[in-house]
């Protein structure tokens, strides 16, 4: 398999004000926002070393809107019933070889030119959102190239490295071509139920504690 867990992305308020209950559980905050010029989206982001969690909103409605209305409508259904989730890939090789499912690519403003971001298609909007990024934003290879990141990983609670990812929600699996391929590859593993859930188990949750975030959050950390 080409593809590696690079990142969760959970739709949330503007400026996030759903990271208190994260950072009350001992997860430290990275220093910097992120705006995605041309896009009208932000985030802001928990490192861990083979991982992290994205935290987006939406900064500008009308350039976002101009932007991509999906993106729109995916942000808009979020809080009302759709998938707040967005799982991103990176190719753990620099291969050319085709991708194990269908995509659509993107460019926008705040990327480097010539690069471009890969969607999965989705069946429906209470599926999450699954895409590769361009190599560059590739979160393994630029801890290994810039270990003063390694900073940015460290928790009061102690939690390092991702070791399974579940997301649940309606019309999960559904017919998602990328969704059967992540499972089979034990890369992602998803679980049909009546509420949106995300999942993450740090170290084999070998401290046998975990966090649950809702309802503020639709997460669950184990660890």
């Amino acid at each position: 398999m080409c593809l590696e867990l690079d990142h969760l992305y959970i739709c949330v308020k503007k400026k996030a004000p759903e990271i208190k209950i994260l950072q009350n559980a001992g997860l430290e905050l990275a220093p910097d926002t992120t705006s995605h010029t041309g896009q009208g989206t932000a985030a802001i982001f928990f490192n861990f070393e083979n991982f992290y969690l994205e935290l987006i909103w939406v900064e500008n409605p009308d350039e976002l809107n101009k932007f991509d209305k999906k993106l729109t409508e995916k942000f808009a259904m979020a809080s009302n019933g759709g998938s707040p989730f967005g799982i991103g890939l990176h190719r753990h090789d620099p291969s050319d070889r085709p991708l194990p499912f269908k995509t659509n690519s993107y460019y926008a403003e705040w990327m480097k030119p010539g690069s471009s971001i890969d969607n999965a298609e989705i069946e429906h909007i209470n599926q999450p959102e699954i895409f590769v990024v361009a190599p560059y934003m590739n979160w393994s290879q630029a801890i290994k190239d810039y270990p003063k990141l390694l900073e940015t990983t460290k928790h009061q609670a102690g939690m390092r490295q991702l070791t399974r990812l579940i997301i649940s929600g309606p019309e999960i699996p559904g017919e998602s071509e990328a969704m059967r391929v992540l499972d089979e590859q034990r890369i992602v593993e998803f679980k049909s139920a009546k509420e949106h859930l995300a999942e993450l188990v740090f170290d084999n949750a070998g401290e046998g504690k975990s966090i649950d975030c809702r309802p503020v959050l639709p997460l669950l950390i184990y660890y």
